[in-house]
């Protein structure tokens, strides 16, 4: 890939750029980009750019979701190695790899736009783990942390990853939602973010009967969660004053995942999650691989880079 383009405040960048790395001393945006790095991919910019302390990652910018609209659905030429270039760029800031379970990179990968909007995409956590990882994450930070992560992930991949797309009625142009799409790399360490993540997730659980306010926590938006995360209800649908959204999920209902845990709660006789045993966890594992086997006919994406191939179509579509 190309050096990063340098940019002048507010102004354009002096050489066609698609993917803008932050964090670990660089930023090849700021503030004043949103319709290019979208207001998530902006504010991430602009804070590595005044020297705050920002995991590494990258933003590919919205005009690639565009062309893979106008094109009928097919990536950018170029633009998968160019995300992959970036990939090993975080990979050697974080001094870990994606599918490396002696060091591993997960991945946080969500949408982004200019202008938030009801309904986008749900953000996907702990992208890169299968079972060879998740054994190395198991020595790491312990059994319970990984498998439980582990599970949360084949969930949220599952819901999230496959097919999604938002419709938009009132005569908003589907290409109109222009998004940027952000992924923010994390090298786990041993006992590392344990309750930030059950607590994520645990959140999105309690808000799925609405679409959530994206970008923020909005008080009295049904759904809505913390730290800029989006909910999406099945069938859910919030309207505003300029259009409808439709939040829709063609591929795995969070409801089969969900059946399995409360099935092993009651058979545990058990109320809270954090009450399953590492077995527990375990097997729920093997359980939610099986259920893509149902519904889609295929197994679970093991190849953490085609998991992010995936993830970059989820939210290009």
């Amino acid at each position: 890939m190309a050096p990063a383009a340098h940019h002048r405040r507010g102004g354009p960048a002096e050489t066609a750029q698609r993917v803008f790395h932050f964090g670990k001393g660089r930023s090849d945006g700021n503030k004043a980009m949103k319709d290019t790095l979208g207001g998530k991919g902006a504010n991430l910019a602009e804070m590595a750019t005044i020297g705050l302390s920002v995991p590494p990652g990258f933003t590919v910018y919205t005009e690639a979701c565009r062309q893979f609209q106008l094109s009928g659905g097919t990536m950018p030429p170029g633009l998968w190695d160019e995300i992959l270039d970036a990939l090993r760029w975080v990979e050697g800031a974080m001094d870990a790899g994606l599918g490396d379970s002696r060091r591993p990179l997960l991945l946080s990968v969500r949408s982004g736009a200019a202008v938030s909007m009801p309904g986008m995409m749900d953000t996907v956590l702990n992208l890169g783990l299968n079972d060879h990882v998740v054994a190395g994450l198991a020595e790491r930070s312990g059994r319970r942390f990984a498998y439980d992560s582990y599970r949360r992930f084949l969930d949220m991949f599952g819901d999230v990853g496959h097919d999604v797309f938002m419709h938009v009625s009132n005569g908003v142009p589907r290409m109109g939602l222009q998004r940027a799409w952000l992924i923010g790399g994390r090298a786990r360490a041993p006992g590392a973010w344990g309750g930030r993540a059950a607590t994520e997730i645990d959140r999105r659980r309690e808000g799925r009967r609405g679409c959530g306010a994206g970008g923020e926590a909005r008080a009295g938006a049904p759904g809505a969660l913390a730290r800029g995360r989006s909910g999406c209800g099945d069938g859910a649908r919030a309207t505003t004053g300029e259009f409808d959204a439709t939040c829709v999920v063609m591929g795995i209902p969070h409801g089969l995942f969900e059946e399995k845990l409360e099935a092993m709660k009651i058979e545990k006789g058990l109320r809270n999650d954090t009450e399953l045993s590492v077995r527990d966890l375990e097997e729920l594992v093997s359980q939610y691989k099986n259920v893509y086997v149902v519904v889609k006919g295929e197994q679970f994406p093991s190849d953490p880079k085609r998991q992010l191939h995936l993830a970059v179509l989820a939210v290009f579509d």
